[in-house]
């Protein structure tokens, strides 16, 4: 009985420490939770998706996410400077849209070309968010705690790419193409929950 209610005091603890204070911050952290959710899934089924469900040759799978790392490290810059014009909220929230509807793609296609016009399209999507999101917290949050929400940040992060990892290997585990099915468009659906999260914040 000690051990449990010494167990549990640490549970608090951690989680005291790990959630952000309330308003903007614990928006953020929300965000990051849902993103790295989503990642988690994504990475850890997406292998298997491409190659038993929609049917690409694992080594097409590898040169086509090969070209789509490239688009995307060729496409931050520009939209880097895209977001210091409008704000990185704004575009931020049109990418979590356009990822929605990537995501949602990916159960359409039915050839080489056309996985590759996605898996291009969501890495660039994938690629920026990450500097977006970064430069959302920098925007919201004060230089005295930027710090202390950075590594609130990446606590969360890192429970939620595990999550999203374990919900991925049941979906393996299960073996059917409609579980694989699920676990992308649970992606896209985690994006527009990720928009939701965005439309209620004050976005710089």
């Amino acid at each position: 009985m000690a051990e449990e209610r010494r167990y549990g005091a640490v549970l608090r603890a951690w989680f005291r420490e790990t959630l952000p204070a309330a308003g903007n911050a614990r928006r953020l952290g929300v965000l990051t939770l849902i993103q790295s959710l989503g990642l988690g899934v994504f990475l850890t089924s997406s292998a298997v998706f491409f190659t038993r469900t929609i049917g690409i040759p694992a080594q097409r799978v590898g040169l086509a996410l090969s070209v789509a790392g490239l688009c995307g490290l060729v496409c931050t810059v520009p939209i880097g400077r895209l977001a210091d014009r409008l704000g990185a909220g704004r575009v931020l929230t049109v990418n979590f849209l356009l990822a929605a509807a990537g995501f949602t793609a990916y159960c359409l296609v039915d050839g080489f070309a056309a996985f590759l016009a996605v898996a291009c399209a969501i890495a660039v999507l994938e690629t920026s968010a990450g500097a977006l999101q970064a430069s959302l917290t920098d925007a919201l949050v004060g230089e005295a705690e930027r710090v202390r929400v950075s590594a609130q940040m990446r606590s969360l992060f890192n429970l939620g790419f595990l999550g999203g990892a374990a919900l991925a290997g049941a979906a393996i585990a299960a073996g059917t193409s409609t579980a694989l099915y699920a676990t992308v468009l649970a992606n896209a659906a985690l994006q527009l929950v990720s928009v939701a999260v965005l439309l209620g914040m004050r976005l710089p």
